[in-house]
């Protein structure tokens, strides 16, 4: 093999690695959309169009600690580890995005029992302690 052929493989090959890397989200995406094609976004979770664009974020902070955030179209939301496990959202946020039914239940822990006043009082109790874990910042 003569030194022409030689370098000519090695570009032909280093150009073929780099365009299969720098195209590998943009095939990735087509890959889900086709897997996905047939299927609708279940009621109440992201439609499709917006599931194939979220993407995970990583920052320093000014402590330098990790931060790590969801990042959509319009919107860059932390992802925070609670108590129960992951929280995406800040408090008001994940406050404002709850229906009716899902802060009802929420607020009085799922309980249904004891007299109106009593469960107003839990109501409110519960809803003062779910807003100060949502909004507490981690320390």
């Amino acid at each position: 093999m003569t030194l022409g052929k030689i370098v000519r493989w090695s570009v032909t090959t280093a150009a073929a690695v780099y365009m299969g890397y720098a195209n590998a989200p943009r095939i990735n995406n087509m890959m889900r959309e086709a897997k996905y094609a047939s299927a609708d976004a279940e009621p109440g979770f992201v439609e499709k169009d917006h599931a194939f664009g979220l993407k995970v974020a990583y920052q320093r902070n000014g402590k330098g600690n990790l931060e790590t955030y969801l990042v959509s179209f319009n919107q860059r939301l932390p992802i925070q580890m609670r108590t129960s496990g992951i929280v995406v959202g800040d408090g008001p946020y994940l406050w404002k995005n709850l229906t009716k039914e899902e802060r009802e239940y929420g607020c009085t822990n799922g309980e249904v029992t004891g007299t109106e006043k009593k469960k107003e009082a839990q109501k409110r109790g519960m809803l003062e302690r779910i807003f100060e874990v949502l909004t507490a910042k981690e320390e």
